[in-house]
């Protein structure tokens, strides 16, 4: 401790920028005498490490000097603070990076921004000088940013303050003209990553080109890095362009058998279909064959005119996935081929994951003369043909079905650099394709089992999936890590209206799942506590019991229901020995989305922030979106959430709203919010 008559501040530097005309963002580099920082110095006289009146004494000094030198900033610098919300951030030296984590900031004309962006900030400390003449209100993370849309909505149960909002994916951003279906996760070192479709010409959902995107963050959401693709289909045919869509991702433990030690990977999954077709190219029928206990893909190959499917194709033993044509004998058809029916051709298909390139062809080779030509690049090179079995049908020459195809990659450096590439197929597989003409990703994330009281289930992989056309939403699942997968069937009194879906694992192990309601009305929420293996289910023949048990109840505040036709992907957080869910959704046709607030009833559904407040503009889209705990303490969690929207930095508010018709994003926001229990601050 020390006599505070002998300390004393001094401004040393100082640095000053706006920020989209509605900021002044100032760095006060103040120094005392006693050498110690001065945030430090901060933190430790409002942690009352010191008497009442060395405190006040300290507060005094440190007011006056800041209020005198941010003055004299602006004026040196010719900036007119007006209406203008000024952030100043105390530091011993020049900082290039202005927002820093547990840090406090100084704010003037905070009444806007700051109060529309929450309800109640429980780190705000107003700070006043003993006469009152000079007060200050300082806060760590204060919220920042060029969107002004959104407001914290006022409820009983919860204390909510956005930390920041910004564009994650950009309209016209490295080359694409829309980012669609995110998701996000957060590895064990702490890195988040963000995925999303990347669609280089419009907002559809097929004839374009389509890859797979992601982004870091290295600072909880704070700031992104550039997109990298990660995989991509490039067909000769079609100018190296293809499709793969609908993304998912998760970090997974598994055990490396090699050093019996436990690591971790990232698996991603995705929806691929030949040339760059969609939903409503796909033709009926399962594309795959399985002979004795072994997978072939089914394969079309054009006889003049005509597309005859007279071939398999194998995947060569000892290769990732090369994959070799086989013709069937005279008579022979898909459905009663035994393998002494299949003779061997010297044409082979390149169906691997290049990693140098994130790029899978699909191209053909002809007159390999064994597989050791495979690995001789300008040998291969010279058997290389014009055609892919992914070409348009129209003008190829091979030809495998038409249908939707689950592949997955994985990464061993946390997403730098992808491998392994798996065509993701089990005869288990065989009655979803007879019921339905794809299967594929729900959008919603993997969970890896972790905290079942049936321990053999602990480290199980599930993937939720679904159907098209009168089918509903089902999940694979993976016991060695990836590898093989099994399809759970067991959906009775499911109704066929449920699509894409998430879920979560709680501490206690039970199960939530997620589905998007395609027939209107809120989203659907069903409870497994054994894994996986049953399930509390809505029933579409008991209207009562399907909206009492299974249906979100009308959310608190505004009594009405939630937009259950779009994807949302649930976040799950455990404060003060209670389980809470939140999840977004839009309260209209993929507008107007607000952030919510589940118990684990999902009886008690409480709206805490609404994305797309304004006074002038209230129709900003609002697509599918996921939220995600990324950090807590006992008092509070952080949680991130991305979503689609329109470019809601770039629309002015006078402009009038968008059209009225089907609404497809444009991009991607990013927005950190804090949360506190009201009755436990």
């Amino acid at each position: 401790m020390f006599n505070t008559k002998s300390l004393i501040f001094n401004q040393s530097k100082s640095s000053v920028k706006l920020y989209d005309n509605n900021y002044v963002l100032m760095n006060l580099a103040i120094e005392n005498n006693l050498n110690i920082p001065t945030q430090k110095l901060l933190n430790e006289v409002l942690k009352e490490n010191y008497l009442p009146e060395q405190k006040e004494k300290i507060i005094d000094l440190l007011l006056d000097l800041v209020n005198k030198n941010y003055k004299s900033v602006l004026e040196s610098n010719k900036i007119n603070l007006a209406d203008k919300e000024l952030v100043i951030k105390l530091s011993n030296s020049e900082d290039k990076k202005f927002l820093e984590k547990d840090v406090y900031y100084f704010i003037l004309n905070s009444k806007t921004t700051q109060q529309q962006n929450q309800t109640n900030d429980p780190e705000a400390i107003l700070l006043s000088n003993k006469d009152k003449s000079i007060q200050f209100t300082i806060t760590k993370d204060p919220f920042i940013s060029a969107n002004k849309l959104g407001k914290a909505i006022q409820n009983n149960k919860f204390d909510i303050k956005r930390l920041s909002s910004e564009t994650l994916f950009g309209h016209n951003e490295d080359g694409a003209n829309t980012y669609r279906i995110p998701g996000i996760i957060k590895l064990k070192n702490g890195t988040l990553i963000a995925n999303a479709d990347k669609r280089y010409d419009n907002l559809k959902d097929s004839g374009q080109n389509i890859t797979q995107a992601i982004k870091f963050s290295y600072d909880n959401g704070r700031t992104w890095t550039k997109p990298k693709e990660i995989l991509k289909v490039q067909i000769p045919s079609l100018n190296n362009q293809g499709l793969v869509i609908d993304g998912v991702m998760q970090e997974i433990e598994y055990l490396d058998t090699s050093t019996n030690t436990k690591k971790t990977k990232l698996l991603f999954l995705v929806d691929l279909f030949p040339a760059k077709f969609g939903i409503n190219n796909l033709k009926p029928g399962n594309p795959w064959v399985t002979i004795d206990n072994k997978n072939y893909l089914k394969l079309w190959t054009r006889n003049n005119s005509k597309l005859e499917g007279n071939s398999l194709l194998e995947r060569v033993v000892g290769t990732q996935n090369w994959y070799r044509r086989v013709t069937l004998k005279n008579g022979k058809n898909f459905n009663n081929v035994t393998s002494s029916d299949l003779a061997p051709t010297n044409d082979y298909v390149d169906l691997n994951y290049h990693t140098e390139t994130n790029t899978i062809t699909g191209i053909v080779y002809n007159n390999i003369q064994s597989k050791s030509e495979l690995i001789k690049p300008q040998l291969l090179e010279s058997k290389k043909s014009n055609y892919s079995v992914l070409d348009n049908g129209e003008n190829s020459k091979y030809l495998i079905g038409v249908n939707d195809y689950i592949v997955s990659i994985e990464s061993y450096d946390d997403g730098q650099t992808w491998t392994g590439l798996n065509w993701i197929y089990d005869d288990s597989f065989s009655k979803l394709y007879k019921d339905s003409k794809f299967i594929g990703t729900a959008v919603g994330n993997p969970i890896q089992l972790k905290h079942q009281k049936d321990s053999k289930l602990n480290g199980r992989i599930i993937v939720p999936v679904y159907g098209y056309y009168g089918t509903t939403s089902y999940y694979i699942y993976s016991d060695d890590f990836g590898r093989k997968w099994n399809v759970w069937y067991d959906a009775p009194k499911n109704p066929g209206n449920l699509t894409e879906s998430s879920m979560i694992e709680a501490n206690d192990g039970t199960i939530y799942w997620l589905r998007r309601n395609t027939k209107g009305g809120n989203h659907l929420i069903s409870i497994s506590t054994d894994g996986g293996n049953t399930w509390i289910n809505p029933d579409e023949n008991d209207r009562e019991k399907n909206q009492k048990k299974n249906q979100f109840a009308k959310n608190s505040n505004t009594k009405k229901n939630n937009h259950g036709n779009v994807f949302s992907g649930i976040g799950y957080f455990n404060l003060k020995e209670k389980d809470y869910f939140i999840f977004s959704t839009p309260k209209k046709q993929r507008r107007d989305g607000s952030l919510y607030i589940a118990d684990k009833t999902f009886n008690d559904v409480v709206e805490v922030f609404d994305y797309d407040f304004s006074n002038k503009n209230q129709e900003e889209h609002f697509v599918y979106s996921y939220a995600l705990t990324i950090g807590q303490t006992d008092e509070y969690v952080d949680v991130v959430v991305v979503y689609e929207s329109s470019s809601k930095t770039k629309i002015p508010d006078n402009k009038q709203p968008h059209d009225s018709g089907r609404t497809l994003a444009e991009e991607i926001q990013v927005d950190r919010f804090r949360i506190w229990l009201k009755d436990q601050k």
